[in-house]
């Protein structure tokens, strides 16, 4: 099971261009949505409010490549039923209750819509894209560079050690070791390639553009109709 959702996450993470207007579309104008769809579940605190939220979430993955909605609806499904399991044991009503359904149902699916919108929104934005919106700020556009870079090796030599240990009947957490030490090894050499370089403070050059902000108007407007349903269902 572990195994199969770190492959997932590392799908996700290991950007692969799509010609669809969910690849294309503008990259500020599409976080600026997804900052609107969290406000919007965050805000909702109704199982009413919270099911308009999911519009926009829902959209997302009806505009995703099929294998992509299939990684990220799996992948959001762990952060929600922890949040679930946490909340049915620590809510404050009595178990059973509609209360208690209601907040169980509200909490669910506002951690649901906010992983699985998040999980597409950066899987579907190149790595040059979002680095390009901090290109006056070097060390958050480095820091964004190497975590693309280096997350999905680091993902995907986990999920090997621990398919390994498993085939081997050995205990999965002795690959974490050796998977901290291979991370370090790795982040040193990217050191050492990045000072062979030259590597260098001040404003980064921009190597793509923003996106198409045609369909990136689109986004931001359906993020923002799915705010307006959320407050008129209270």
């Amino acid at each position: 099971m572990i195994y199969g959702l770190l492959q997932r996450v590392f799908r996700l993470l290991a950007y692969r261009e799509e010609n669809t207007p969910l690849y294309r579309a503008h990259a500020p104008l599409k976080i600026a949505a997804l900052v609107i769809a969290w406000a919007t579940l965050l805000h909702a605190d109704t199982p009413q409010g919270v099911m308009a939220g999911l519009l926009y979430p829902l959209i997302l993955h009806l505009a995703s490549p099929r294998w992509l909605a299939k990684h990220a609806m799996v992948a959001a499904m762990l952060p929600t039923l922890f949040i679930g399991v946490a909340g049915a044991i620590l809510s404050p009503y009595p178990p059973l209750s509609p209360e208690w359904g209601s907040r169980l149902v509200v909490l669910a699916a506002r951690t649901y819509g906010l992983a699985s919108a998040t999980l597409i929104t950066f899987a579907t934005t190149s790595p040059p894209r979002l680095a390009g919106l901090l290109y006056r700020f070097p060390f958050a556009h480095d820091l964004v560079t190497l975590f693309y870079r280096v997350a999905p090796l680091t993902l995907g030599d986990l999920a090997e050690a621990m398919a390994t240990q498993s085939m081997l009947g050995k205990p999965v957490h002795h690959t974490l070791i050796p998977l901290v030490l291979s991370s370090l090894r790795r982040a040193e050499g990217v050191a050492v390639s990045l000072q062979a370089r030259g590597y260098r403070g001040g404003r980064r050059t921009r190597i793509t553009g923003p996106g198409d902000p045609v369909w990136g108007l689109a986004l931001l407007a359906l993020s923002l109709a799915s705010l307006a349903l959320a407050l008129l269902a209270g």
